[in-house]
């Protein structure tokens, strides 16, 4: 299994499967509680298997279920499960941060790339993006490519710290069945919106326009 498709099931596991389950056992007559505990503890199933197959921790496995855990305590010690749910504004807060770092200032050519870009390369490098030059070439000599992976990155942390604030209300404000529910959904219409935005900027840009790396020289 490659890298993407584990990071998938993974995901698929951390995130999804929890949902799917706590339905379940509600049906099966669990308490709020007792289910959102139970299922706490799925999160840390996909670093686990990480840690026996590959005998190395996961960061954002591990940070989940610390999260996760953390939650699941407070919730033993106050009784609201609500505490529980605060799990995905959390997650998605420290993915916004870590967006937003990546696209901080410094050395413009010789910095560490945006997040954006980094993950975005795999997918797009060689035959949708400037596949008639390197990437790395792009990085040194445009201003224009960087800028553009430097807004992207900008957008997409902007874009989950605003999911995060959404969730924290979610997960205080609404019942918790309907929470549960809610805050697994909006994995998808973040992903989703977020797709949409930053491609119609990047459209509007020029990352996808060759004219625009042509006549790009060294600086």
């Amino acid at each position: 299994m490659n890298g993407r498709a584990r990071a998938g099931l993974l995901l698929l596991v951390d995130l999804v499967a929890p949902a799917g389950l706590y339905y379940l056992l509600r049906a099966a007559g669990l308490g709020e509680t007792a289910a959102l505990l139970t299922c706490s503890l799925m999160p840390g199933a996909g670093m686990t298997l990480t840690f026996v197959r590959e005998r190395r921790l996961d960061p954002v496995g591990l940070f989940m279920t610390g999260v996760t855990l953390a939650g699941a305590g407070l919730t033993l010690v106050t009784g609201s499960p609500r505490l529980i749910l605060l799990k995905g504004a959390l997650l998605m807060a420290a993915f916004g941060g870590w967006f937003l770092y990546s696209a901080r200032g410094g050395d413009p050519v010789h910095g560490p790339r945006p997040m954006a870009m980094r993950l975005s390369r795999p997918l797009l490098e060689g035959w949708a993006v400037a596949r008639w030059r390197p990437w790395d070439e792009l990085w040194e000599h445009s201003p224009l490519f960087r800028r553009i992976w430097r807004v992207s990155t900008i957008i997409w942390g902007a874009g989950a710290l605003a999911d995060a604030a959404v969730r924290a209300v979610i997960a205080f404000a609404l019942p918790v069945d309907l929470a549960v529910g809610l805050n697994g959904g909006l994995y998808a219409l973040y992903s989703v919106l977020m797709l949409m935005i930053v491609n119609v900027y990047q459209v509007r840009a020029g990352l996808f326009d060759r004219r625009v790396y042509a006549s790009a020289a060294p600086e």
